[in-house]
């Protein structure tokens, strides 16, 4: 919830735990050269605020399932995209 509070601006509420990925990249030799198991939650948010860029961002935004698909993404994060349109 505070990593939502720091990066939108938005206060998000009762948190639910969609999905986690499991995310590694190799190097050259095969080896795993980062690691990162991320958890993705559904909340709740007032549909009146507006998302506001953190610091660190350039921009932020609501974006299509379409419209992520043109966007250089991990595949983690479009296979959320669809599955969360999906209605899952």
């Amino acid at each position: 919830m505070r990593e939502f509070l720091e990066e939108t601006g938005i206060q998000a509420r009762n948190p639910l735990l969609f999905s986690t990925y499991d995310l590694k990249t190799h190097a050259p030799d095969g080896s795993i050269s980062s690691h990162f198991f991320l958890s993705v939650f559904r909340v709740e948010a007032d549909r009146h605020l507006v998302a506001e860029a953190a610091d660190d961002a350039a921009a932020i935004g609501w974006y299509s399932v379409e419209e992520i698909r043109r966007m250089p993404v991990p595949q983690s994060v479009l296979e959320c995209a669809e599955r969360l349109a999906a209605g899952e």
